[in-house]
């Protein structure tokens, strides 16, 4: 992984890691890559804010199916022909 890379060349380095521009240029990929994964959580956050905002729109529904369904499975007490 490129943390792995980066520890290894942090603990290779001889001198000042400033002039280093292989190490300079692990920690620029590796800012890129922490900035592209924090863009897709943000999008994946996004998206999860949208199914749950869909599925809380079928909350009602999903109570009176529900409700309907077990009065329906209570009816045999009144009369075994229900």
């Amino acid at each position: 992984m490129l943390e792995d890379k980066l520890l290894s060349e942090l603990t290779e380095a001889e001198g000042n890691i400033l002039n280093n521009t292989k190490l300079i240029q692990t920690l620029e990929t590796l800012q890129k890559e922490a900035k592209e994964i924090a863009e897709e959580v943000e999008q994946a956050d996004e998206t999860m804010r949208e199914v749950e905002q869909a599925t809380e729109e079928y909350v009602p529904l999903a109570s009176m199916a529900s409700r309907i369904y077990f009065s329906m499975e209570s009816m045999s007490t009144i009369h075994f022909l229900y």
